[in-house]
């Protein structure tokens, strides 16, 4: 379990390192608690080098895993609430909430298009259900898929205002038409690195995942299989997944992990969100 106090330097990070923030200005890194200059809220790995978060300002920030090298790529407006970063590429997605809307948008950190917000990116869905309505993206499969690889994948995942609750809508990373389509009540999705698999918390509290039949498109009828991991997780969120396989996620209690074969481990028993570096 990482410590809970120390600034000392964190090893370089690798394969599986851990990433835990909470809020405060302390971000433990791969065990190691780190001191930021700024609070850190919902950190995701953006590279081997840096993470992307929500910063006290309410910014979109990126920043090296030491601290160091901060960007503030949003501007402070305090009459906008952003939340769940993720990492699409050289980019990060995240949702805003503007007007009495939340959309997703997107913005890179680098030239050419460091400062420049692009909205809804890749979800291709203005046909399918417009632009508004959608949060919590998860795309990072979007950048690490092997082009060689012909199956039929998810790669890219987000959640939906339906009209009968939070819905999960994938993308079909093979397929044109349509580019997303529903795929479960539900919230907080998350892609695993395969591009297989999506988890999410569900209608019951409880973490699901869908799985693409192989042979099938996600999109197409019965193309997802839905199966429940945990009977007794309460006040799931924050989604993602461990390098073994696992579904890592936020309860009330701390941070957990589930695997295929339903054994519940904690990893952190305190109040916070986890990331796992999957380069």
């Amino acid at each position: 379990m990482p410590s809970l106090a120390g600034n000392a330097k964190p090893a370089k990070p690798k394969h599986g390192t851990a990433l835990i923030s909470n809020g405060t200005r302390t971000v433990w890194v791969g065990g190691v608690a780190v001191q930021f200059p700024t609070t850190v809220t919902g950190a995701k790995w953006l590279s081997a080098e840096r993470i992307a978060f929500v910063d006290a300002e309410g910014n979109i920030s990126t920043a090296k895993y030491d601290g160091t090298a901060r960007k503030v790529l949003t501007k402070t407006d305090r009459s906008v609430y952003r939340a769940n970063p993720t990492t699409v590429g050289t980019e990060v997605n995240f949702e805003e909430h503007a007007n009495g809307t939340v959309r997703i948008k997107a913005i890179a950190e680098d030239p050419p298009w460091e400062g420049k917000l692009e909205v809804d990116a890749y979800l291709g869905v203005a046909d399918n259900l417009g632009a508004t309505g959608n949060t919590a993206p998860d795309g990072r499969y979007f950048g690490t898929r092997d082009v060689n690889d012909d199956r039929f994948h998810v790669d890219y995942a987000f959640g939906h205002a339906g009209p009968q609750g939070e819905e999960i809508w994938v993308r079909d990373g093979n397929s044109r038409e349509p580019m997303a389509s529903k795929a479960a009540l539900g919230s907080s999705p998350a892609v695993a690195p395969d591009g297989l698999k999506v988890a999410y918390a569900g209608t019951d509290g409880q973490v699901h995942v869908l799985k693409v039949v192989s042979g099938k498109r996600p999109s197409d009828k019965g193309g997802l299989t839905d199966t429940r991991l945990t009977s007794d997780a309460h006040g799931i969120g924050q989604l993602t997944w461990t390098t073994d396989g696992r579904v890592a996620y936020s309860t009330d209690a701390g941070i957990e992990a589930v695997s295929a074969n339903h054994t519940v481990t904690q990893l952190w028993g305190n109040a916070g969100v986890i990331d796992f570096l999957q380069a």
